[in-house]
């Protein structure tokens, strides 16, 4: 065995110490979207989080909100960020280790393995990303890589008094740390494999194995802290473990039932094709033409790695081996993803990535082993070749980090933390606000909770609401939500059809009975997040981000007094327009924050039509200008730009919107249509005809742009190419009755 030295640890700091200031300087400073603002507000409340409760993470988590630095946020967030970087420190030393047992190599060259693994890793995409927010990812990844290496220094001491109590710490960390994530045991099966190919007879000593037993259940034990919380009616109590048997239903994730195995969920190629789109993308160097290189030239070190390890030292190479197969193909398996996830799924990988970047490193050092040997007459050439392929080496794991800096700076990234403040601060005194999920509802409950804003506020989950515990919370916790339902009856709710053949959900039932037992004394509110709205369009009336529920049944309309002043009075725009109005494209928006962000501007749109409807084009104009800045990824805004553009008379401007459009997506048949109807506005015929055949042209099956086409034709006295135009489209849809009696009125049959 080869253990550590002090130099291999002095580098060792040097690699954590750069790592953690990377993570740092791109660290989220206040809450995330997901589970990020649940755990920050749960860490300063000790409160329960979601199943399967996460206790020691809570508990380390509130000790790090006693930090007397920065906000409660940053410093829950800076968990993760220290977590990830000592999980790289780890990665370095396992790294220079198994270079050292694999090629006997000197120690400059094992570090070079174990710099190499360690910068890959550490900025590999999901890896860096947990290590910026409050997530239980980073400490878990933190736990796995210590406890194989301490494995290694059990190998190590093996013969000596010590080697059996490194084992048993090993089991105490790892079943404590299940109160972390519960996936930190997938380290496990590895640890276990590798200890029997070392010394088998460690594992029939029944001394051992019985303290070995004790020593995890004293570490499980850490879970009884969701009994004694759960008792204290904390404000954010998930599943409300206050019996043993709540306990138990909470550590199995009853409220998240896993199916079958063996009923796939969706077409296991699928699943592997989604393993391998995550997995191809964690390393990227560069992007453009060069792409697929940079994606793939670190997978291929680390195959090589792989295989370098294998015949270097097969027992490690096993357990590492046993640890990726687990927390990939395994994973894949077991987690059984369906092809329309709410989010990606990425993270459930990270351990995969992890322990593959220990092969890059391997794969590196084993590469310059091969080359000096081919080169070994010529020491001369040697040591040219060493200096310029280490540099080589450790420039291409810092590529990920320039390359991806951008994507992974989060410190100005405040979308989150004021989409919670905006829905929050509008709203009347002791409201009660309907949201959806998780984005909608962990943020306010951290700015509650954390920064105590709006706490008169009951923020009602539907999701939850489907539970008894939930209602039960806020039927009897300030602050409280009228029932007239019983909790003897909440218990027994469940979904039933009635009369009419509808099926009522526990939580759609429930809302019905608050407003039956409110008897519209409390402000009720339904967030626009919720996809459903249980009948309630009616009674709705739009004020932003929350649509305000009435007693009169009028249909769905919007308060435009209150749609003026939240818009532009209350609303924090930070992160989405700069003060001057304009998009604010200073930091990277994720796939979350660039959805959540079109709710605000599918606010403006309705406000557009609004105004449209209401004869002031001008006003509708700046409204749907304003939504496509705020964002232009929300495609209904930025086509019906355009035609308020030309309801407005401003034809110079529709045509350079639509032009604009086109460069960036030439091949959208819509974009040419409407050009073509502002050409035809503007009476350029010609320019019109060939926007309206280029649709068509794109577009087989474009109707509305055949028509037009025929109409500028008819315009223009071209009888013979109008009809030529819609003949070509009864080939495509010869039932088209309307087209086919014009022809046969105008144009003959033939």
């Amino acid at each position: 065995m080869y253990r550590e030295n002090k130099k291999d640890w002095y580098v060792a700091i040097v690699v954590f110490v750069l790592v953690l200031a990377v993570y740092i300087e791109t660290l989220a400073l206040t809450t995330p979207f997901w589970d990020g603002g649940e755990f920050i507000a749960v860490s300063y409340i000790l409160g329960v989080p979601h199943p399967p409760g996460t206790p020691l993470y809570t508990l380390i988590g509130r000790v790090f909100t006693l930090f007397p630095l920065a906000s409660v946020a940053t410093r829950v967030n800076f968990m993760s960020a220290l977590s990830s970087a000592l999980a790289v420190l780890f990665t370095f030393l396992i790294t220079v280790r198994l270079a050292k047992m694999s090629f006997r190599v000197q120690e400059w060259k094992a570090w070079l393995a174990g710099t190499v693994s360690a910068l890959f890793m550490a900025f590999s995409n999901t890896f860096w990303w947990n290590a910026t927010e409050a997530e239980v990812y980073s400490v878990s990844s933190f736990i796995m890589v210590l406890t194989f290496w301490m494995t290694l220094r059990w190998w190590e001491t093996l013969g000596k008094d010590s080697a059996d109590k490194m084992l048993l710490l090993i089991a105490y960390v790892l079943s404590l740390c299940v109160g972390i994530h519960l996936g930190t045991l997938l380290v496990a099966p590895g640890i276990l494999l590798l200890i029997v190919l070392v010394d088998w007879r460690t594992v029939t000593k029944p001394k051992l194995l019985a303290l070995g037993a004790i020593i995890f259940a004293l570490g499980l034990s850490v879970h009884l802290y969701l009994l004694v919380r759960a008792n204290l009616d904390p404000s954010i109590n998930e599943a409300a473990p206050k019996t043993w048997n709540d306990l138990w239903l909470v550590l199995k994730r009853d409220q998240y039932k896993p199916g079958s195995i063996f009923v796939r969920r969706a077409d296991f190629s699928f699943q592997l094709g989604m393993f391998w789109r995550y997995f191809s993308n964690q390393f990227s160097m560069w992007g453009g033409q060069l792409e697929t290189l940079g994606r793939y030239i670190p997978i291929l070190l680390g195959i090589v790695g792989g295989y370098f390890h294998a015949i270097g030292n097969r027992k490690t190479f096993a357990a590492l081996l046993t640890v990726f197969v687990i927390c990939s193909l395994g994973l894949i398996i077991y987690l059984n993803f369906t092809d329309h996830e709410v989010r990606e799924r990425d993270y459930f990988y990270v351990a995969a990535y992890h322990f593959f970047a220990i092969w890059i490193g391997v794969g590196v050092t084993g590469l310059l082993q091969r080359l000096l040997s081919a080169t070994k007459q010529h020491l001369k050439d040697q040591r040219v070749i060493t200096a310029g392929y280490s540099c080589l080496a450790v420039l291409l794991s810092l590529l990920p980090l320039f390359y991806s800096h951008y994507s992974h700076d989060r410190t100005e990234d405040r979308i989150a933390r004021n989409f919670a403040y905006n829905m929050l601060m509008p709203l009347e005194k002791d409201a009660v606000l309907l949201t959806n999920g998780d984005n909608d509802t962990f943020p306010l409950w951290y700015l509650q909770e954390v920064e105590g804003i709006r706490k008169d506020v009951r923020v009602a989950n539907l999701s939850l609401m489907r539970t008894n515990w939930y209602l039960k919370q806020m039927k009897n916790q300030p602050p409280k939500v009228p029932f007239t339902l019983t909790d003897y009856q909440i218990e027994r709710l469940a979904p039933y059809r009635d009369r009419d053949g509808k099926v009522w959900q526990v939580n759609t039932t429930a809302v019905y009975d608050i407003i039956e037992a409110n008897k519209w004394e409390r402000p009720l509110y339904l967030a626009v997040t919720v996809p459903d709205q249980m009948g309630l369009e009616r009674r709705l009336v739009l004020e932003g981000l929350v649509f305000r529920i009435t007693p009169e049944e009028q249909g769905l309309r919007l308060d435009e007094a209150k749609m003026q002043e939240n818009m532009y009075e209350v609303y924090d725009w930070g992160g989405i327009l700069k003060p001057d109005g304009t998009r604010d494209d200073s930091f990277y928006k994720d796939i979350s924050s660039t959805k959540l962000i079109q709710n605000y501007a599918a606010g403006h749109f309705t406000f557009a039509f609004w105004h449209r409807q209401h004869g002031r084009i001008e006003r509708a104009i700046q409204e749907m200008e304003r939504s496509h800045e705020i964002s232009p990824q929300f495609v209904d805004a930025t086509r019906w730009l355009g035609q308020f553009y030309m309801e407005g008379g401003q034809l110079e401007r529709a045509e350079k919107h639509y032009m604009d459009l086109l460069a960036e997506h030439p091949g959208d048949p819509e974009m040419h249509y409407w050009l073509g109807h502002v050409h035809s506005s503007m009476e350029r015929w010609d320019d019109a005809i060939v926007d309206f055949r280029r649709a068509i042209e794109l577009n087989r099956s474009f109707r509305d742009a055949y028509l037009a086409l025929a109409d500028v034709y008819t315009s223009r006295g071209m009888s013979a190419e109008r009809n030529a135009i819609l003949r070509a489209w009864l080939q495509i849809k010869p039932d088209d009755a309307r087209v086919r009696d014009f022809l046969d009125k105008y144009g003959g049959s033939q």
